[in-house]
């Protein structure tokens, strides 16, 4: 078994990819910044390293001596309207953090290092799926990501393994998706949308972006792009709706003009309301990748089991 460095795991994908790990019999070190932090890893199982990525510390030994990295720790771009200025400082930390650890690996050598971007690295690709072959154009966060993502290459030249993983649309029973469709359906309040309809989006359920990450930790090439997406891309109000249906609820939409979003969201996140993106997993799934919930009808229906209502 594999001992493993990870950041970012105390957020709503890194405790995931924590559960899969431990269950797996790894040993898992994540990284925390904050006590709370630590509580939360150490529930899972894996072993909390107190530090900042910003700052030298124990944590680059950590790191350096690990078999395989997952890096998932980033700044959140949700909790507020993500103007230019926050877009800015979004960019600047990313491309800090990411380099940091980077640097510190350049002079280590671990089997494998998994870089998660986001999937708006690639830009909008209307209705056609795209391989990870496709020449990026980033849209809506993907470029905030565009600078950090410019530091792999020249790593990759440094012998640093990096896998690059971009999940789609992450959902299940946190984050975004409890706050925006969870928790309002429940209360039979209305779920929020701008337009009369949103576009479709790559989607994964966050259990299977999970065990993507981690797969990709074993078996991922490096200087090799993985999308993560299920094999059904959705938009987020068929979503909305299929998970009403597996709860039994009637769900209720409140439509806003399209152009309330970047005044509400900012430009950035609105722009992901503006335009199709469908990507394939064909090279995940080469991987010998396979998925617990292919479709948003399987995904939604263990968000629903999950809730206990």
């Amino acid at each position: 078994m594999a001992t493993v460095f990870l950041t970012g795991g105390s957020g709503f994908i890194g405790r995931h990819v924590a559960a899969e790990l431990v269950s797996g019999g790894h040993d898992v070190r994540a990284l925390a910044r904050s006590a709370e932090g630590a509580l939360a890893v150490e529930a899972i199982g894996a072993h909390a390293v107190h530090g900042d990525l910003l700052r030298a510390g124990s944590w680059q030994d950590e790191a350096a001596s690990a078999d395989w990295v997952i890096h998932l720790g980033s700044p959140s771009p949700f909790g507020g309207r993500l103007g230019s200025k926050r877009a800015e400082e979004y960019s600047r930390v990313r491309t800090a953090v990411d380099r940091a650890l980077f640097d510190t690996l350049a002079h280590a050598r671990p089997g494998r290092v998994v870089y998660v971007s986001g999937f708006s690295y690639y830009g909008a690709s209307g209705g056609t799926p795209i391989t990870e072959d496709a020449e990026p154009h980033p849209y809506a966060l993907g470029k905030v990501l565009a600078d950090a993502f410019d530091l792999v290459e020249p790593h990759l030249l440094m012998g640093v393994p990096i896998v690059c993983a971009f999940p789609g649309i992450v959902y299940g029973n946190g984050s975004w998706f409890a706050e925006h469709v969870i928790r309002p359906l429940l209360a039979g309040r209305p779920v929020v949308r701008f337009g009369r309809t949103t576009p479709l989006q790559p989607a994964i359920h966050v259990r299977d972006c999970a065990r993507a990450i981690v797969h990709l930790a074993q078996h991922g090439r490096a200087g090799g792009r993985y999308f993560l997406a299920n094999d059904q891309p959705a938009r987020l109000d068929e979503l909305a709706a299929e998970l009403a249906r597996q709860l039994g609820r009637r769900l209720r939409v409140l439509t806003l003009p399209r152009a309330l979003a970047p005044l509400l969201l900012g430009p950035l996140l609105a722009e992901y309301g503006e335009r199709d993106a469908v990507l394939s997993n064909a090279r995940l799934r080469a991987l010998g990748f396979s998925f617990l919930y292919p479709t948003i009808a399987d995904g939604a229906r263990e968000v629903a089991g999950g809730l206990h209502v």
